[in-house]
């Protein structure tokens, strides 16, 4: 979220969450830490196809946004429920042509501690 620009129309992005056994192993360098996402997960994928692990959950870059909307954390039972909410689906084809201004919301709301985020 953090790349996107308020007022543009949204990257096709999503979230990623998977649940790691205690065997995997991520640890991302200072340098690597400044790479491109696409080329940080080419890094990973080999370790995630060796281990097997497919992801629990993906979700649109949109959909986080939305949530983030209303104040509810991703990969939550609470984000689950919001497809439900009557705006749901026309919020987020207005949030896709034109990123709302999230840079504070975005900066307190985060994952469960579990969670391997991929941006």
């Amino acid at each position: 979220m953090k790349k996107t620009i308020p007022g543009q129309s949204l990257e096709n992005l999503f979230y990623l969450q998977y649940d790691l056994p205690s065997e995997a192993s991520f640890h991302a360098t200072t340098e690597e830490a400044k790479w491109p996402d696409e080329l940080y997960m080419q890094k990973l994928l080999p370790e995630l196809n060796r281990l097997g692990l497919q992801p629990r959950h993906i979700v649109a870059n949109d959909e986080a946004y939305y949530a983030a909307l209303k104040g509810v954390t991703l990969f939550t039972p609470e984000a689950e429920k919001l497809m439900l909410t009557k705006d749901y689906f026309s919020a987020r084809r207005q949030i896709r042509l034109c990123a709302p201004d999230l840079k504070r919301r975005n900066e307190v709301k985060r994952p469960p501690r579990s969670v391997l985020k991929f941006y």
